[in-house]
This record gives C-alpha cells, sequence and structure tokens, in this order.
C-alpha cells in the first residue's frame, strides 16, 4: 500500500495552501508522528491485514468519510477504491445507498466529487445505468417485513413506515448496481460511524444472512476505529460482543 500512501500524501497536498503544500512526496510535518502512523499503521499494517479484502475496506472507508463530510479525503479514498476493485457502477450504488443511512445532502456533496474523480479517470457518468430494483427473492418475507415495519412506527410517522417499506427495503436493497453483502457492509459501516449502536444488531443479523462473516463484522470494526475513532468502535465491539454470532 506504499503507493496508496503516495497518492495520500499528493492529496494533502494538494488540498494544502501553496505554502504548505509544496512538496507532494513527504508528509506535511507539523505532526511528525501522525505522519509516522498513517505511513507505518493505517498504510502498511491495517490497510493488509487479511481479513477483509482491500474493496472492502475502501467501501467501509468510503461510507465513514462520507457519513462525517470528509470531503477533502473522498477524492483520494474514490480512487483508491477504483484501483482496489471497486467498479464505478458499484461505487455510484455506494453513495447511494449512504445516502438513506447518512442523509441525502452528504451523498449528493460526495457525488459531485465522485463526478470530479470519474470525469479525471476517463470514466463517462453517461455510462452508468439508472439500476431497477428485482423481485423480491422472498415474498412472504418481504410481506413480514413490511408488517414489522407498520408495526414499528406506522403509528408514530406514516410516512416513515411508508418510505420504509417502498424506496428502502422495497427498491434499494433489492437494487443490483450493489450485491446485498455489500449493502450490508456499507449500512453497518455507517451505523458504527454514527454511532447508532441501536440499529448495529438488526444490521449485523441481516449482514451475516447476507455472506458477511463474524471475523469480517469484527474488521470493520477495526478499520472504523481509524476512520471515526476509537469510541465508536468500542460501543460497536460491545454490541457486536452480546450477539449469538456464528463462527
Amino acid at each position: 500500500m506504499m503507493k496508496a500512501y503516495s497518492l495520500f500524501l499528493a492529496m494533502l497536498a494538494a488540498s494544502a495552501t501553496p505554502a504548505v503544500g509544496a512538496e507532494s512526496t513527504a508528509p506535511l510535518g507539523a505532526a511528525p508522528n501522525l505522519d509516522d502512523d498513517v505511513k507505518n499503521v493505517v498504510f502498511a499494517e491495517l490497510w493488509e491485514r487479511p481479513e477483509l479484502t482491500r474493496r472492502d475496506r475502501s467501501l467501509v472507508t468510503i461510507t465513514a468519510e462520507i457519513a462525517q463530510g470528509h470531503l477533502e479525503s473522498l477524492p483520494f479514498q474514490f480512487a483508491l477504491a477504483l484501483e482496489n476493485g471497486v467498479e464505478p457502477q458499484e461505487l455510484s450504488g455506494a453513495v447511494t445507498h449512504i445516502a438513506y443511512y447518512s442523509g441525502v445532502s452528504a451523498a449528493v456533496e460526495a457525488e459531485a466529487v465522485l463526478a470530479r474523480v470519474f470525469a479525471q479517470r476517463g470514466i463517462k457518468t453517461a455510462d452508468l445505468k439508472v439500476v431497477e430494483a428485482k423481485p423480491a427473492p422472498d415474498a412472504e418475507a418481504a410481506k413480514a417485513q413490511r408488517e414489522v415495519v407498520l408495526s414499528m412506527v406506522g403509528d408514530v410517522s406514516p410516512g416513515l413506515a411508508h418510505f420504509s417499506n417502498t424506496i428502502l427495503n422495497g427498491d434499494l436493497w433489492l437494487r443490483e448496481d450493489l450485491s446485498p453483502r455489500d449493502r450490508s457492509l456499507v449500512t453497518v459501516s455507517a451505523l458504527i460511524t454514527q454511532g447508532n449502536v441501536e440499529q448495529i444488531p438488526v444490521h449485523v443479523n441481516k449482514g451475516i444472512g447476507n455472506g458477511l462473516t463474524r471475523a469480517e463484522i469484527g474488521e470493520v470494526i477495526t478499520q472504523l476505529a481509524f476512520y471515526a475513532g476509537w469510541p465508536r468502535a468500542f460501543s460497536a465491539a460491545a454490541v457486536v460482543k452480546e450477539m449469538d454470532l456464528p463462527e
């Protein structure tokens, strides 16, 4: 990942003032221990851990950056995701998915950054598709899910119940530009980043059903310790620890 670290430094230099960013191949130097940790811990160790692929780590990290409004880091993270094997249509799908778990405004701002990254790399946005939802694989399970949503929030917020059952569960999760596993990966990452621990069990269990493993869930938490902070990672770990997940 040392190539990625060089790209990261170039991104930092490009976003800095001219006086500060003159050297694009060396750390900025105002926090030398931070520079050393980013190089030798984040890129040389964290991103190389085998428990998650680099592609998965990119999806987790992009989610965290968008959820926290870190727009200056996104050009690098989007470019790295493409290098790590995330397809343009998948990136588009991930940004759209994040809109429903971190807010539309955050995702639209990220979309503008993604459009610039695509243009720089010669990726034509005209080639991206509006993806239709496929039919629910289990109609009875989908009906039961709608009834659960109605029982939870229907009397408090009928509109929330309506859009949850139509656009969120009835459309977004059934679009094929992102696999169900990747949607769970992105959703769990958004929840942890935002500290929404009460929602974690539902979506971790859904992620297991969609193909994530217990070890992968644990490594998502590890990745997010660096990109969302240790307190949120520990809070998530405490919740997952109480769950009866398959080995």
